[in-house]
Order: C-alpha cells, then structure tokens, then sequence
C-alpha cells in the first residue's frame, strides 16, 4: 500500500501499482505488478480508467482497548 496527497497505490514492483487512484476519485492507472502477478486491469493501449465506485473497509480489534486515536469521528456515526 503507498498514498500521498494526490494518489493511493496497491500492489506493487515489476512496471507500478496493480491500480493506482487519483485524489479526485474519478480516476485511475494500473501496470503489472509482482504483489498481484497480474497483467493491467485494462487494455494496456488504454490510458488509465474511469472509477464508477470505490468501496473503503477499516478494522478495528474488539480485543481490549488497543485502538489509541481519535474516536470522535467514529462515535459519530453511532
């Protein structure tokens, strides 16, 4: 996993990220990558593509109270 400000990566090594996400969310690239020993997700003569939807999953233990940050944007939504 990689991100900065503009971009969030997964997969990685061989020719760039398995799919890489603009900070818009609208767009997006993808390479071959050894993580994923994929070929692109679109044809390679393609620039890119268009994100429709992007669906996000976190965790958190229910072992203890291990989780130390900020929990008021997570008590808000209770």
């Amino acid at each position: 996993m990689w991100s900065s400000p503009d971009q969030i990566g997964m997969g990685g090594g061989g020719d760039g990220f398995g799919f890489l996400l603009d900070s818009d969310f609208r767009t997006g690239s993808t390479s071959v990558c050894e993580t994923y020993a994929n070929p692109p997700l679109v044809n390679k003569d393609i620039d890119g593509f268009n994100i429709v939807n992007v669906e996000v999953w976190g965790f958190v233990s229910s072992f203890g109270n291990s989780y130390k940050g900020d929990r008021s944007a997570r008590n808000a939504h209770r």
